[in-house]
């Protein structure tokens, strides 16, 4: 990659290092240049730049101020860190930190389709006796795009026998996979005495 800040101006680089003086994240910085992440990084080591203050900047009174109104109007914390130019954990550490989190407040990063995705997964488990990862893939295919781990947790959310179910099912998978590798091992110890036979 051409080291592009060997044709800066005296302006630019000022303001470079403006922005990162004022804790502004390397992403922010990049987007507000127009430079990659890897262009920010590399400026910053080739002007001998500290980079503790990218990966915290100091929080002041108007900065609380802003996240708990952000976080009130119901943003995710990635939509809270794009706005702020924070990254996503120092967004979640800092309202953890203010005790923010509302019990009551729906999880800002949880899925708002579930409810309907519910069905879908229920006969999965139920009628065709599917495991996470098939269900994964069927409500792939139905254009829903949804982590294993999504999927195992909402199962969990629906009660014991919904989890009772993905456990089983899961169980029969590994059985009927552990049997048929056991073919497949008969069958190739078969083959030599087949050929000593002829």
């Amino acid at each position: 990659m051409p080291a592009t800040w060997k044709t800066w101006s005296p302006n630019k680089i000022e303001r470079f290092k403006v922005l990162h003086r004022d804790g502004v994240t390397y992403r922010e910085i990049g987007k507000r240049m127009g430079l990659s992440y890897d262009q920010v990084r590399g400026a910053v080591r080739h002007y001998r730049l500290p980079t503790k203050s990218r990966s915290w900047q100091a929080w002041s009174r108007e900065d609380y101020d802003r996240l708990e109104a952000l976080y009130r109007e119901g943003l995710s914390y990635r939509q809270i860190a794009e706005r702020m130019g924070r990254s996503f954990n120092q967004v979640r550490c800092t309202t953890e930190r203010l005790e923010l989190r509302d019990i009551a407040r729906t999880n800002p990063r949880e899925r708002s389709d579930w409810p309907a995705l519910d069905p879908i997964i229920r006969d999965c488990l139920e009628a065709e006796l599917m495991t996470v990862p098939q269900i994964v893939v069927r409500l792939a295919r139905l254009g829903h795009t949804v982590s294993r781990t999504g999927v195992h947790s909402r199962i969990e959310k629906m009660g014991q026998d919904a989890t009772r179910r993905m456990y089983r099912n899961a169980a029969r998978r590994r059985g009927a996979a552990g049997r048929r590798r056991g073919l497949r091992q008969r069958a190739k110890s078969a083959q030599p005495n087949k050929i000593m036979t002829l």
